[in-house]
């Protein structure tokens, strides 16, 4: 799941699968869908875009040019919530909400009021990094989320004994004020007991989570993410960040990006692109690569702020992020089911 990003004047190719989904690689409204398609262990064909330099082809799958979108046999579904139980419609034997009325209204109602306070949390640390505004009033906002999702969490996860909808839509949001946690004076929360001893429910679902294998196999490392920020942080979003510094130059970008069963891997000596089977075993793309943070790239911004609901990148330059290029999840109605 590492391809290039089509940018503008970058050609779309043919896919030979029936679901294809648009993303930005550290966007955390797209890592929600990747999630939930990695725990149903669904084909899809993943294309990594630019969102500064959007390539035309995106805005005939979105109006305005956002991620993610899912596209079904050439109909396009965006809102990542929304494609997300669109995934279960369409792929019932694999569903993850359930099939009670009540208990699946229960994990979309958990979702919205998890999604009315985490993803602001998350955003309030970026622009406090920013901007260097006032951290004491960051620091209340993620309390406060984080005081909220410690009272909801009833059993192991937020679904129960097993993770569910509730789970997936959250992690994301979660795992990103876990990056911020890495840099200096971000937080005052715990990178290694994250998010500290005052919240134990959220310590222990938060080390469940990152430990389960469709949450590694999607989640970009540790290291790329803060790479990404530090960008970010300037202005500057490389949304390749973490791959080799001649990509852009010397590879083609192509939407080759399959999920499931298979993953393409480079092969340095001939810059092919080759499919072989994914190992769960030697993954490196996991989070865990904690070993990796002697990188001064510690202003990272992640994934996590930015996409959650900063969605425009097209303004990255201005500073005016508006957070419009990811879609979806701003101000969704589907927050609030």
């Amino acid at each position: 799941m590492d391809t290039m990003s089509l940018r503008c004047g970058d050609e779309l190719k043919p896919s030979s699968l029936p679901l294809r989904l648009y993303v930005m690689r550290f966007c955390p409204w797209c890592e929600r869908v990747l999630l939930y398609l990695s725990r149903k262990n669904a084909s899809v064909e993943v294309v990594n875009v630019d969102l500064v330099d959007k390539p035309t082809f995106l805005f005939s799958k979105h109006p305005e040019g956002k991620v993610p979108v899912l596209e079904h046999k050439g109909q396009n579904i965006i809102d990542s919530a929304l494609i997300s139980e669109y995934l279960d419609w369409i792929q019932p034997h694999t569903s993850i909400l359930p099939s009670d009325p009540y208990l699946k209204a229960k994990q979309r109602m958990l979702s919205g009021l998890l999604e009315g306070k985490l993803p602001a949390a998350s955003r309030a640390i970026v622009e406090e990094q920013k901007k260097h505004s006032q951290k004491s009033l960051t620091n209340a906002a993620v309390h406060d989320a984080l005081d909220s999702a410690e009272k909801l969490l009833n059993s192991t996860f937020f679904n129960g004994e097993d993770p569910g909808f509730a789970d997936y839509m959250t992690y994301p949001f979660l795992e990103r004020i876990w990056i911020w946690s890495h840099e200096p004076g971000a937080t005052d929360l715990r990178s290694d007991a994250f998010p500290s001893d005052a919240y134990p429910k959220l310590q222990r679902w938060f080390s469940k989570m990152r430990s389960r294998k469709e949450v590694a196999r999607v989640s970009q490392p540790l290291w790329r993410h803060r790479l990404f920020n530090k960008g970010y942080i300037k202005g500057e979003p490389d949304f390749d960040a973490g791959r080799h510094s001649d990509d852009h130059n010397n590879k083609p970008r192509y939407n080759e990006h399959y999920f499931e069963a298979t993953d393409y891997h480079n092969d340095a000596e001939t810059n092919d692109h080759h499919r072989r089977p994914y190992d769960y075993n030697n993954d490196d793309t996991t989070n865990d690569n904690d070993n990796n943070d002697d990188h001064d790239d510690d202003s990272a911004t992640d994934h996590y702020h930015d996409y959650d609901d900063y969605n425009d990148y097209d303004h990255y330059n201005n500073h005016d992020h508006t957070d419009d290029d990811y879609d979806d999840d701003n101000n969704n109605d589907s927050a609030a089911m």
